[in-house]
């Protein structure tokens, strides 16, 4: 028998492996972008003294049926070092459907270099491996506020729990 509940669901996802990305889904010289009333995002990292980095507002734009807004940190010389927040929202397709609300944060890290060419310039930065943190919100359109933010608190909370946060740092397997 199958399940009518419209009740908000939340799916976590963590990704600890080098992500291929494909080509819709970077930064492109020739997309256009539609600024919207952004404000830039603090968050802290988990170093033993947390530093704030902060993810400036780049825009959103339209692709496809979903709306895509953008936030860099500028930590690097060029921007294949750059880290990014992406927010995509997919609106409710047909009648009772729900928004979807995906939320991607890129850290790549860049191979070392040392020294210079032949020609006695500097070698350009080069992506070695990017972690990546990625949540998917479901948001029913039967769904009050207050039960999205609800399912969005205590999902977040999971998230935060040590039991977590030892599984992805340690890269614990799960048993059963």
């Amino acid at each position: 028998m199958g399940s009518t509940c419209s009740a908000p669901v939340t799916r976590w996802r963590l990704l600890i492996h080098p992500v291929l990305l494909d080509k819709t889904d970077r930064f492109t010289a020739g997309s256009v972008y539609y600024m919207q009333a952004q404000s830039n995002i603090v968050v802290n990292d988990a170093a033993g003294v947390p530093v704030a980095h902060t993810f400036v507002a780049y825009g959103s734009k339209r692709v496809n049926d979903h709306t895509i807004a953008e936030y860099f940190e500028r930590d690097a010389l060029g921007k294949v070092g750059w880290s990014r927040v992406s927010i995509r929202h997919y609106p409710p397709k047909g009648k009772g459907g729900l928004d979807k609300y995906l939320f991607r944060l890129e850290k790549p890290i860049l191979e070392s270099a040392s020294g210079t060419t032949a020609d006695g310039y500097v070698p350009p930065e080069k992506l070695a491996y990017m972690p990546a943190f990625e949540a998917v919100v479901y948001a029913p359109i039967r769904a009050t506020e207050q039960e999205l933010a609800d399912v969005f608190e205590m999902g977040t909370n999971v998230i935060r729990t040590a039991a977590v946060k030892s599984l992805v740092k340690y890269r614990e397997t799960l048993t059963g």
